[in-house]
């Protein structure tokens, strides 16, 4: 997600490289969202052709950060964009020792969610131009999935939330459907921007013939 910062109401006047420090009017956040397929040179592009910052996220599903952070490294460094957020599914940390390499991407702070199983897992890597918390209170380990939620702090006005999230294929839809209408109705009392990125393993096209996919998209 590359979005410009006017679109985005806390992010305004802001500057990729500092911390936000100054705040415009609420805005609404665009109705049209911006889908297309990107090339890795079509994000140099960005950065030449950019009249002003922009607030970006990026979501891989990794399959193991040990195994594959220098696969990681050099996909980052193809793009050559400095991404503000950076959500990592499936790291396969595990919850009873930890990560087993040191995973540090220079210039990112790195905030991540354990896993109970074999897979699973989720981190976000967040830019230290920015300030962040983590949400501990909104963050979960559970057998059937796992998310990790950060906190952006701005000078003035609502922060944003940024989440990551894993639901394992096996697991029943419904149960992570119920605790996360109960995360967003909790949320949207801070009345926050909010940005969701994850693997939920929902093939979208069983709509017609799986029940749990039909119950979890009309709910």
């Amino acid at each position: 997600i590359v979005s410009k910062i006017s679109g985005l109401s806390q992010l305004d006047d802001s500057d990729v490289d500092i911390l936000i420090s100054t705040r415009t009017k609420p805005q609404n956040l665009p109705n049209s969202i911006n889908s297309k397929y990107y090339y890795p040179t079509d994000f140099e592009n960005l950065m030449l052709t950019s009249d002003q910052p922009n607030f970006s996220l990026f979501h891989v599903n990794i399959c193991s950060l040990d195994a594959n952070f220098d696969n990681l490294q050099a996909a980052l460094s193809m793009l050559a964009f400095p991404f503000h957020i950076i959500g990592i599914s499936e790291t396969r940390e595990s919850a009873l020792t930890g990560f087993k390499m040191n995973n540090n991407l220079a210039n990112y702070h790195l905030y991540s969610q354990p896993t109970k199983q074999a897979a699973g897992g989720v981190a976000i890597y967040v830019n230290k131009s920015l300030s962040v918390d983590l949400r501990s209170d909104l963050s979960t380990t559970d057998s059937d999935f796992e998310t990790i939620w950060i906190e952006i702090n701005t000078y003035k006005g609502k922060n944003t939330l940024c989440c990551c999230v894993y639901r394992h294929p096996s697991s029943n839809p419904k149960t992570f459907r119920e605790h996360f209408d109960s995360i967003l109705y909790r949320i949207s009392r801070e009345t926050k921007t909010v940005f969701v990125m994850g693997d939920f393993n929902l093939n979208l096209l069983n709509y017609d013939n799986h029940v749990e996919t039909n119950e979890f998209l009309i709910q």
